[in-house]
């Protein structure tokens, strides 16, 4: 008898979908993801925002964990970009502009 651990990831848009093909592919033949949403593609937010990624820092106690994440999620994003899938995958760096009222220093600038 073989144990297989069973794991749920909640959401099917980018970071849904993109932890479940991590974690099926760090933890191979021994994981069964099953992936749950009231909404999949093309209905996710993710498709309604064009795929846009960045960090968001949601509070100061989380702040290494998002640079650890946001990092490991940005170098992934990156070498799609520069595989031969990435036309079809749609992955691709874009460059633009992010206005905001506030005068705080986004935590995005900080991050790279």
């Amino acid at each position: 008898f073989v144990h297989m651990t069973q794991v749920c990831v909640v959401g099917a848009g980018i970071i849904g979908l993109s932890s479940a093909v991590r974690i099926q592919e760090s933890l191979g033949q021994s994981v069964h993801v099953t992936v749950i949403a009231d909404q999949f593609s093309p209905d996710t937010t993710s498709d309604g925002s064009g795929g846009f990624w960045e960090p968001h820092l949601l509070n100061d106690g989380q702040a290494h964990l998002i640079r650890k994440w946001g990092g490991e999620t940005f170098e992934y994003m990156l070498d799609l970009s520069r595989s031969p899938l990435a036309g079809k995958l749609g992955v691709n760096l874009v460059s633009g502009y992010n206005f905001t009222e506030s005068t705080e220093v986004s935590f995005f600038i900080l991050f790279f």
